[in-house]
């Protein structure tokens, strides 16, 4: 899937949603960068954390900052009830993003 986005222009942002900035997210997320440049050389990345983890307002504002083109989520499946009462970021993000969005399920 990588090979279809081989373009020189192509940049990959990284991002976390946590409730407070840890040092454990920056190191996942400078592991994950280390093995994108090590394999996809020819494909920048980038990361950041976003200090908040149910607001999809702070991912349009990072979105339409960092002038991001399509925004990628990995969600969880869920139980009935719990996608009525507690949907997940990626089903809020559909009613507030206007880029495309690919979801894949973890």
């Amino acid at each position: 899937m990588i090979s279809t986005f081989n373009n020189p222009e192509l940049e990959l942002y990284f991002i976390h949603a946590s409730d407070k900035k840890q040092v454990w997210d920056e190191i996942v997320l400078s592991g994950i960068k280390t093995y994108f440049s090590n394999h996809y050389p020819n494909i920048k990345t980038n990361y950041g954390v976003i200090e908040s983890t149910d607001s999809p307002e702070k991912i349009s504002e990072f979105v339409e900052s960092m002038k991001v083109d399509i925004l990628a989520f990995n969600t969880r499946r869920k139980n009935m009830f719990a996608r009525i009462f507690n949907p997940g970021l990626a089903y809020k993000m559909i009613y507030h993003s206007d880029i495309p969005l690919f979801v894949t399920h973890v």
